[in-house]
């Protein structure tokens, strides 16, 4: 696998990449002009359906035939079905009988694995049921259960708690969403190395949901999420190039560099949207300073007369603006620089529908990046 330097891309570097790919526009000029940000033109729409027709050939039975096939109508029901409600209840009942035999004929310190399905079971049930608060009892048991047979750290409690971050989310209890996604990732961290694609996954998921709860201001204190969010990235890449490690896949390294770029496009949105008082530091508003005049006498000599005015200091007004500024551009220039590692990642091998996946991704990220340095003339 190549070896990447992930800290000193610099921006022309993207104009060449864009020239790698036979985009016509960079062919006059290298770089960038002066004081504007680039924009990333590199996978345009025709490039990147290119990229994915032809990762594709590779896997058709993903598109197969579906040219002639008609559109799925999809309609969601006004009312449950009452037979599926039917079903359902006799399944919780099943299930709690399931669950209560082998709560009887097993220790409880022996994790047993019918009876950690038993409660997903069950719990299953009670959602389609709409009984949330129940379905989280029971999840919970699953969980004691699970950890008093192998441990606080087991692997064995991730499909719960991955159950249990379904269900918190559709309940809206954000703060529990939020605990157990952090607790799937440090799960994960302690069971796997850095570059693990199970490890990678649980902190993807973990950085998608800090930015949905920026986005959409779910938790106390979500002005911090996007910053954690890219922290989590920052800190894996790393450990990565600490360790030397070549042979995580692309499409995991891909994961973590478009990753770092979702995150920091909110943080420039974010950033941009902060007023410019908040950059504001103490300082004085004025300055003194000497005014000089010269004066002609009534002999006809010349001389200079000076007095000490007051006038606005310029720094005190104009260095929020640039501080502001320069924030914004930082978090533009690690956009780019995710969105072109990311691509080169991706041209590893690596499983052919994650690759197509990714690849969309980096369209999608390369057009919201072009669509926010656009609106805000930038």
């Amino acid at each position: 696998m190549s070896t990447f330097t992930f800290r000193n891309l610099s921006k022309c570097c993207l104009f060449w990449f864009t020239c790698a790919l036979g985009h016509a526009a960079c062919a006059a000029d290298d770089n960038p002009p002066a004081g504007t940000t680039p924009e990333i033109t590199t996978l345009g729409e025709a490039n990147i359906l290119a990229i994915v027709d032809e990762a594709r050939t590779d896997n058709p039975t993903d598109t197969e035939n579906t040219a002639d096939q008609p559109e799925a109508q999809t309609q969601e029901p006004d009312t449950i079905d009452p037979d599926i409600i039917a079903r359902a209840e006799q399944d919780r009942i099943r299930y709690a009988q399931a669950i209560t035999e082998l709560e009887n004929s097993t220790n409880q310190n022996i994790y047993n694995p019918e009876l950690t399905e038993a409660y997903l079971n069950l719990a299953g049930t009670l959602e389609k049921l709409s009984l949330f608060d129940e379905a989280t009892e029971v999840y919970n048991q699953a969980l004691q259960t699970t950890r008093i047979g192998n441990g606080l750290n087991s692997l064995e409690q991730i499909p719960i708690l991955e159950r249990m971050l379904e269900n918190n989310q559709t309940m809206q209890q954000w703060d529990a969403a939020d605990s157990n996604a952090h607790l799937i990732f440090h799960i994960a961290r302690r069971n796997f190395p850095a570059g693990d694609p199970r490890r990678i996954s649980a902190l993807d998921k973990l950085g998608k949901w800090k930015l949905k709860s920026a986005e959409q201001e779910l938790l106390d204190g979500y002005n911090n999420d996007a910053w954690e969010a890219l922290g989590l990235y920052d800190n894996e890449l790393e450990l990565l190039e600490d360790k030397g490690d070549h042979e995580v896949q692309g499409v995991q390294m891909a994961a973590l560099h478009l990753g770092k770029a979702r995150a920091a496009l909110a943080l420039a949105s974010q950033t941009f949207a902060r007023p410019i008082s908040d950059y504001q530091t103490p300082g004085q508003q004025t300055i003194t300073t000497q005014r000089c005049v010269p004066v002609t006498l009534a002999d006809g000599r010349v001389i200079r007369v000076c007095e000490t005015v007051e006038v606005p200091n310029l720094e005190y007004y104009l260095d929020p603006s640039l501080r502001k500024n320069q924030e914004i551009s930082q978090h533009l220039e690690d956009i780019r620089e995710g969105i072109v590692l990311a691509y080169y990642a991706l041209q590893e091998d690596g499983d052919t529908e994650a690759r197509i996946a990714l690849l969309e991704e980096v369209q999608e990220l390369t057009n919201s990046y072009n669509t926010f340095v656009s609106d805000n003339s930038l």
